[in-house]
């Protein structure tokens, strides 16, 4: 819904040779059904064997043909795919470069090959060649970057690498694991424990997952995709650490989080349940504040760590400034929570910019929430933005601003298409 609202659906049920009895085929049917009735109209339903999805037997490989063939049909169906001419030299410069893949078994080629194979072809210009790419980028012939240097220096083809890659830092350690002795013969034991243990990873533990491959690459994508971020909390190590909250695995005590609005200044809410609140966001968010506290620390006062959990944070973002957030997935919310009320208006721009920032970035613009403020008299009771607003709610609203408090709001409307270091920039010294 977030990123091609508009494209088909298949549902696929793997391991279908584990289930014996058509009733449990029916069963699993109903309950898609049911889930599916509201909200994922684009399903391509399975009119052969009257099912919502599409059973596929794992050790024959009976059901794939089927798929295969209505994925082919849905693709030649779709308006959504615009035809577009194309020059004979772009698409001999695409059968180049994909027989590096096919052929000779490559991943990834250099910025620099492409644009050798370019000239061959008789592409000589370089605005050409960028459009050329961008196409093939568009189309998913494969991925090209372009935030960054480092990122527009490398151009993916072969997607499954990329995945097979990320999918080494981003997983669930319970189910795939790592063989421990391994690490124990390179001396990584105690950094493979850590990032599983606390999501913070050594430079030297990506590196080894890696292969060395390609490192400055993965971890500027995920950086720019906001899937890691910096951690410089550590002052008795020289080493690089980053944090990927992906892998964030204990609970913030429920009992904790209920007693926080007694400790606490302030507390609005970002509420998402008029959609909902894709899984993701709120470790994005979390990314996004600890590259703040980075950002915002110097060599004569540093930050305090922050506490970070699976689905609540705590974050210094500057002095005598502590803020919580908290996600409640089955609200479909996120709260914040500020302890000192004169930095409520300020820290509350912020999260909102960050919120939006990640929207433009990450989301394609496709997350809808609503702003509520607690009410200063009725603890429990939230006020949408638009009457706290009106009754000038404190301490969020205030009749004027002086001219320090308008300097002091982070321009949200033009933090959005700059990169993600102009970002941190404005909304440090703003």
């Amino acid at each position: 819904q977030l990123h091609a609202h508009s494209a088909p659906v298949f549902v696929v049920g793997t391991y279908s040779d584990e289930i014996s009895r058509n009733d449990d085929i029916s069963n699993i049917n109903g309950a898609l059904k049911e889930l599916g009735k509201t909200s994922f109209s684009q399903i391509v339903p399975n009119i052969s064997q009257g099912l919502l999805f599409f059973p596929i037997d794992n050790k024959s490989g009976s059901g794939i043909g089927r798929l295969r063939l209505e994925i082919e049909e849905a693709i030649r169906s779709e308006k959504y795919i615009p035809s577009q001419e194309v020059n004979i030299k772009w698409m001999a410069l695409l059968d180049m470069i994909l027989s590096k893949r096919y052929k000779e078994d490559m991943s990834y080629l250099s910025l620099a090959e492409v644009k050798e194979m370019a000239n061959l072809v008789g592409i000589y210009s370089v605005e050409e060649q960028e459009r050329a790419l961008k196409l093939f980028h568009q189309r998913g012939m494969m991925t090209h970057f372009t935030a960054t240097e480092t990122l527009k220096n490398t151009v993916i083809i072969d997607p499954q690498w990329l995945i097979t890659n990320l999918g080494k830092v981003i997983r669930d350690e319970s189910i795939h694991k790592f063989e421990r002795q391994e690490f124990e013969k390179v001396g990584l034991e105690e950094d493979l424990r850590r990032t599983f243990a606390t999501a913070i990873a050594s430079r030297d533990f990506l590196e080894y997952v890696w292969n060395a491959e390609q490192v400055d690459f993965l971890i500027d994508l995920m950086q720019r995709t906001l899937l890691l971020s910096r951690w410089t909390f550590d002052s008795t190590s020289t080493e690089e650490f980053y944090l990927i909250p992906s892998l964030l695995r204990d609970e913030y005590e429920t009992e904790k989080v209920e007693k926080l609005p007694a400790n606490v200044g302030a507390k609005c809410r970002f509420n998402f349940s008029r959609t909902f609140l894709p899984s993701g966001v709120f470790e994005r968010l979390i990314c996004l504040c600890v590259a703040y506290n980075v950002k915002s620390s110097n060599d004569i006062r540093k930050n305090s760590p922050p506490k970070l959990y699976r689905h609540f944070g705590s974050f210094e973002l500057n002095p005598d400034n502590l803020l919580h957030l908290h996600e409640a997935v089955d609200a479909q919310s996120i709260t914040l929570y500020i302890e000192n009320p004169e930095n409520a208006s300020r820290t509350f721009s912020i999260i909102r910019a960050m919120l939006k920032k990640l929207n433009h970035d990450a989301m394609n613009f496709g997350l809808k929430w609503d702003v509520e403020f607690e009410s200063s008299h009725n603890s429990g009771i939230f006020l949408s933005y638009e009457k706290a607003e009106a009754q000038l709610l404190h301490p969020w609203f205030k009749a004027e601003l002086t001219e320090d408090q308008a300097h002091n709001r982070p321009h949200e409307s033009s933090n959005q298409n700059i990169s993600l270091e102009s970002f941190m920039a404005n909304i440090v010294t703003s």
